[in-house]
């Protein structure tokens, strides 16, 4: 059985959240979805990424801020910014970028 979080750590403070469900991405990823218990203007995805995959294109529609965190392994992360501007962040726990 999965362990999900009972707790998710924001800006420094200790938030409770509650698991809600866990959806399929595509054949590589998965995203455990949670709600803040004190906070509906929140949400929290925590999205699983097999070794070799990827997720589809998003577009943030909505909100006045997405925060993009890692937790574990390796990887590159892609930012198109509305004006074009793209930013690339490459995520390697063995040289500790």
């Amino acid at each position: 059985m999965p362990k999900y979080l009972n707790n998710f750590n924001y800006n420094g403070k200790n938030c409770a959240v509650n698991y809600l469900e866990t959806t399929t991405v595509n054949e590589f990823a998965t995203c455990d979805v949670y709600a803040f218990i004190k906070d509906t203007y929140k949400d929290l995805a925590i999205i699983t990424i097999q070794p070799g995959g990827s997720t589809p294109l998003q577009l943030v529609l909505d909100g006045k801020q997405t925060i993009e965190g890692y937790i574990s392994g390796s990887g590159s992360l892609l930012i198109t910014r509305g004006n074009g501007m793209v930013e690339k962040y490459v995520l390697n726990p063995m040289t500790n970028d």
